[in-house]
């Protein structure tokens, strides 16, 4: 026992020459410990570890502060003793042994197995970030121990009591990580059942670590099973006042919104049993001074409702409402691409519900997008096109000579507009003719084509007209037959030297007596004109 008396069973730091501890004042001969707890400086699993003074106590475990002999190291050790189902006296001869209440005997063996079985499964959470890390497990005493990671800060609760509540900004930060890690154990079925100020510590470097996880057993959501009551007054549910209570994450979704109520508001809510019919509580939308959002002040009660049905189901639901702001804000991506200590990236906090959801709505925002995708590629490629379909579509000038027979004159038809009776000879080969093929000027307007005529000294109102149907000129019906004849899309025509025809027609001379044009645009077009008329 020399080595022993040579640390502190108060913080396992070696004791000074006049053994006394200057770190953390611990005085082993002052300290009372209760007879169901293991006197400081027991050896367990084989002079492997010490266990040193009580450092908490729940319903389901006993946790001391001991040290690793083999690895000079402070480590915590968690006794599973589940209180009101067990008994111990160690004043009794040293007695260290655990004594199971007779007509509880078979409860607490599959307890205890459930518990090993448990914390072996624990070891691969430990990796994460909030919980605190699992180094052994091993069975003596008739009880289960499971050794951890010794933190070094206080609990919610001492740090509440000393420094009073906590601001919420900070309050919600240091659960974060717990919540998401109670996901990802919840989603191997597994519940903690003891989430509240006690077990949750707060480091040196002010993260939070959740502990004490001898309480820990496969969720049974689906179907009841009787076991021994085991609660923690004012952040236990309900439901774990009862023999047949069905558990869950909604049990741990209790117990992390009772805490932050505490932390909050620095008071201890209302214990459930006493909430059930009239509900004493006061909510924190009625508190003023708590700088969260009603939605926020809102889930948190919603978590705290005394019936299981009425809170969140999962974590999940919870962590989307409390910090969906901080999200939007972009405040959540930092921490969603965290790895653990392993490389392997945290899983998302959703349920099958919120997940489905989410993936339609990002394939039908995908089928939008490519939707609008597609339709720009193809206005695109038809933008591209166009010029090139245009030239296609557009028939190439063709030049036809028609041979324009004579045609014997008849009877002029009864028209409301006066007609020429003056004879208009036709072509014979002893007149000097000028034969000429002109396609439709297409794109100019009537008075544009009038005046391209005119100043050719041609008479666009006896010789030709404008037809808006065919977009060009085309042969005036006051020309008698056979002196122009249309076919196809051109327009044959024959200028017999000195002709005269019904209206005065202008010769091409230098002077003319058609209206003057601005050169700018009648020069144009006569100019225009004589590439069409050929020969003119």
């Amino acid at each position: 026992m020399q080595d022993e008396q040579r640390r502190c069973m108060g913080c396992m730091q070696e004791l000074s020459w006049d053994g006394q501890c200057h770190h953390c004042g611990f005085r082993e001969t002052e300290y009372v410990a209760d007879v169901h707890h293991l006197p400081p400086g027991t050896r367990l699993q084989n002079g492997e570890y010490t266990a040193g003074r009580v450092l908490g106590e729940g319903g389901f475990g006993i946790t001391y502060i001991g040290f690793d002999e083999t690895l000079l190291d402070v480590v915590a050790i968690k006794e599973y003793y589940p209180a009101g189902m067990v008994e111990r006296d160690t004043s009794f001869q040293g007695n260290l042994d655990v004594h199971v209440h007779g007509d509880s005997e078979q409860e607490y063996e599959k307890g205890k197995q459930n518990f090993l079985q448990e914390a072996r499964l624990l070891a691969r959470f430990s990796q994460l970030e909030g919980v605190v890390n699992v180094r052994k497990c091993f069975q003596e005493n008739e009880t289960v121990y499971i050794v951890m990671e010794y933190i070094r800060g206080e609990s919610i609760r001492s740090y509440v009591d000393r420094q009073g509540a906590i601001p919420a900004d900070r309050a919600l930060a240091m659960l974060r990580p717990v919540i998401r890690t109670l996901h990802r154990i919840h989603e191997k079925q597994l519940i903690h059942r003891d989430v509240s100020a006690d077990n949750l510590l707060i480091r040196e470097d002010g993260k939070v670590i959740l502990v004490d996880f001898g309480a820990v057993r496969t969720s049974n959501a689906v179907k009841k099973d009787t076991r021994t009551t085991m609660y923690k007054p004012g952040f236990s549910a309900l439901e774990q006042y009862s023999r047949t209570g069905v558990q869950g994450p909604w049990t741990d979704v209790y117990g992390v919104c009772a805490t932050i109520y505490y932390m909050l508001t620095g008071v201890v809510p209302v214990n459930c049993t006493e909430r059930v019919g009239h509900d004493p509580l006061l909510s924190l939308a009625e508190q003023d001074g708590i700088p969260l959002s009603i939605e926020q002040k809102q889930a948190i009660m919603k978590g705290m409702e005394v019936q299981a049905g009425d809170r969140f189901q999962t974590m999940a639901l919870l962590y989307e409402v409390l910090y969906s702001k901080q999200e939007e804000d972009g405040f959540r991506q930092e921490e969603k691409i965290q790895t653990d200590r392993q490389g392997t990236p945290p899983t998302a906090v959703f349920t099958k519900t919120t997940m489905r959801q989410k993936l339609e709505e990002l394939s039908n925002s995908r089928k939008r997008k490519r939707k609008m995708f597609l339709l720009v590629l193809l206005l695109v490629i038809c933008a591209a096109l166009y010029p090139g379909m245009r030239w296609l579509l557009k028939e190439s000038p063709r030049e036809e000579t028609t041979t324009v027979e004579p045609v014997k004159e008849s009877s002029p038809k009864p028209s409301s507009e006066p007609t020429s009776t003056a004879p208009v000879s036709t072509p014979t080969p002893a007149t000097k003719e000028k034969m000429a093929t002109v396609p439709r000027l297409k794109g100019l307007t009537q008075k544009q084509a009038m005046a391209a005529l005119k100043k050719k000294g041609l008479s666009g109102k006896t010789s030709f007209r404008y037809s808006k149907e065919k977009k060009g000129l085309v042969l005036s019906q006051k020309v008698k037959a056979g002196t122009e004849v249309t076919k196809g899309k051109t327009i044959s025509f024959v200028v017999s030297k000195g002709e005269k025809t019904s209206k005065p027609t202008a010769k091409p001379t230098a002077k003319s007596t058609a209206k003057p044009v601005k050169p700018s645009n009648q020069d144009k077009l006569a100019g225009d004109l004589d590439d069409f008329l050929q020969g003119g």
